[in-house]
């Protein structure tokens, strides 16, 4: 999008927005197939109203982009496994190849998912190995970049550049600390609680607003209903050797919930993933209680109407207010406007600082929309790896002097040592220009 589009807004935010939409439209489909019509209404419902997923398809955080890509994984190794076909099968290796790309936690999710229902499918004689083999076949060859990109990163080879394909040795690598004994703190009571985290608050504004949890509270009964059911789906469906939907939601459930207590802080975005499941939970539950009794149906509705309503009044007033107005780029406008107005001021040879929390760099390339080549090309690292300077634009402060531009984004963190000089200032917003007198 970035390369079509150019760094903006709207090239963050899109890849979310579309794969949320076909998302939601896979995952019914799948549901109609094995549940029916009404149920596929439900999911439908659910995708719509959640706050986990109507938050994170309006949030362009690239962790999010499991969670589409794991109902496409999960979509089309069902129809595999339902046509017996190899051609679905290579297809399937190809979307769980390209899921692996969305994040690094896919890494140990998608062999925990297919090591459990390949291995099922292998006893109940519902796969040959013919078929494992034209789906591991693309598989393997889309990971092999990123086992590359692994190897480099942690030192083992030496970066790749050709004239049509590079791995580099990235600016930084961010590794989550991954081991058992993660375990201990993830299942003890208090703030590190893994359910706790997935259900009701990770500390996260971002992925989770507390008054509602990510489900709303109230679907925390109806979720374990739905997961007891489809333990029972997934019981008979073993017994009589069948093939079971049930069976691969209950992989992902709980590879996703593994995952999610093995490596370090856990939060929402990391195990986005076991919402497909919760989702697929609560549905069957749903339909279970409008079987035995319309009028609990209908009043359930309107419980979810009414959280939903008051969760999207909370959702467009107040949550901007309590969340930083840097990550939801509330305050990029103000930025345009404010380095705008640096380059009036600017004589040709003063230095622009941006500076500011959250790394002021990124709002200062989005702002001018600067194309990753560009900026790959002009910027310079301090010792550390922090972007320190780019073109004109410099990002860390050393000491205030009288001869430059200071264009601050976090009005309560203002130098003290600009009130010794005579600036000038303009605010715009939330970001506040100091520059120095023409002449």
């Amino acid at each position: 999008m970035i390369k079509i589009f150019g760094y903006s807004v709207i090239s963050v935010r899109l890849p979310a927005i579309l794969l949320s939409l076909a998302s939601a439209l896979a995952m019914t489909l799948t549901v109609r197939k094995e549940l029916g019509n009404t149920a596929s209404v439900i999911t439908m419902l659910f995708f719509c109203i959640l706050p986990f997923s109507f938050m994170h398809s309006r949030w362009g955080l690239d962790a999010y982009l499991l969670f589409p890509m794991m109902i496409f994984s999960v979509t089309v190794f069902y129809y595999a496994v339902q046509s017996e076909k190899a051609r679905w099968f290579f297809l399937s290796g190809i979307v769980f190849g390209l899921t692996l790309y969305s994040y690094s936690v896919s890494f140990m999710l998608v062999p925990a998912l297919l090591g459990i229902s390949l291995i099922y499918l292998l006893i109940i004689r519902k796969v040959t190995w013919k078929n494992i083999i034209a789906l591991g076949i693309p598989l393997f060859l889309l990971a092999v970049p990123l086992m590359l990109m692994l190897a480099i990163n942690n030192g083992l080879i030496g970066e790749i550049r050709t004239r049509f394909f590079s791995i580099p040795q990235l600016i930084s690598y961010g590794v989550t600390e991954v081991g058992f004994i993660n375990m201990i703190n993830c299942l003890k009571f208090g703030p590190n609680n893994v359910f706790y985290n997935l259900f009701i608050n990770d500390n996260l504004l971002y992925n989770v607003v507390p008054a509602f949890g990510t489900i709303y509270y109230v679907s925390i009964p109806l979720f374990l209903y739905g997961l007891f059911l489809s333990v029972k789906r997934c019981i008979r469906a073993v017994k009589e050797k069948d093939i079971s939907f049930d069976l691969i939601m209950l992989s992902l459930f709980f590879a996703v919930l593994l995952v999610s207590m093995i490596i370090d802080k856990t939060n929402v975005n990391r195990s986005s993933g076991i919402y497909i499941s919760i989702i697929y939970f609560l549905t069957l539950g749903c339909l279970e209680i409008l079987k035995k009794s319309r009028k609990a149906a209908m009043a359930a509705a309107v419980v979810y109407l009414v959280s939903f309503a008051f969760f999207l009044n909370y959702y467009f007033t107040d949550f901007s207010r309590d969340l930083d107005s840097d990550i939801l780029f509330a305050s990029v406008s103000d930025l345009d406007d404010a380095l705008d107005f640096a380059e009036t001021v600017y004589q040709g040879d003063e230095t622009v600082y941006v500076l500011g929390r959250s790394r002021p760099y990124i709002y200062t390339l989005l702002s001018r929309q600067v194309d990753p080549y560009t900026f790959n090309e002009k910027m310079i690292l301090s010792n550390d790896g922090y972007v320190k300077i780019f073109d004109k634009y410099r990002f860390r402060l050393d000491a205030v002097l009288p001869d430059c531009i200071y264009v601050l984004t976090d009005l309560n963190d203002i130098p003290a040592d600009i009130e010794k000089f005579d600036f000038l200032s303009e605010q715009f917003g939330s970001v506040v220009v100091y520059y120095p007198k023409p002449g």
